[in-house]
């Protein structure tokens, strides 16, 4: 057992070891991760002390800013404008956009889908359906 341990050498003391990235076939060695690190969390500070309208005219910050607004416009929908509740549900959607972006997450602006765009989707799905049943020589 006294010679399982050595000096150090082969127990990963010392060997940089290259992390699996968060994209496949990226890999990371540890001096760059800790600077991405620092400046993700650095980030992740500026876009807490910032306001909202600072946060939309910086470009690296423009989709959790806009992510922000989404989120808050369906909190005020649901919990009301001035009420403790959405104070609260605003504050703990701005904190998880914060740490998706400490933890370096890219966040893409939400889309935005309005109802008739969806019920005309549907629409046509169901038309296209009663299309090809023709075609078929079923009818309904």
């Amino acid at each position: 057992m006294a010679d399982d341990r050595t000096d150090g050498a082969g127990s990963g003391q010392g060997e940089a070891k290259p992390v699996p990235a968060s994209r496949p076939g990226e890999r990371h060695d540890g001096a760059r991760d800790a600077a991405r690190d620092a400046m993700n969390r650095q980030l992740a500070q500026d876009f807490r002390a910032m306001s909202q309208a600072e946060r939309l005219n910086d470009q690296r910050m423009a989709g959790g800013a806009k992510m922000i607004a989404a989120l808050d416009a369906s909190i005020e929908a649901k919990y009301g404008h001035a009420t403790p509740e959405a104070a609260r549900m605003k504050e703990a959607a701005r904190e998880a956009v914060a740490k998706s972006l400490e933890r370096g997450q890219v966040i893409s602006p939400p889309q935005v889908r309005s109802a008739t765009h969806e019920r005309d989707a549907a629409a046509e799905a169901h038309r296209r359906g009663e299309q090809s049943m023709r075609e078929d020589g079923r009818e309904r």
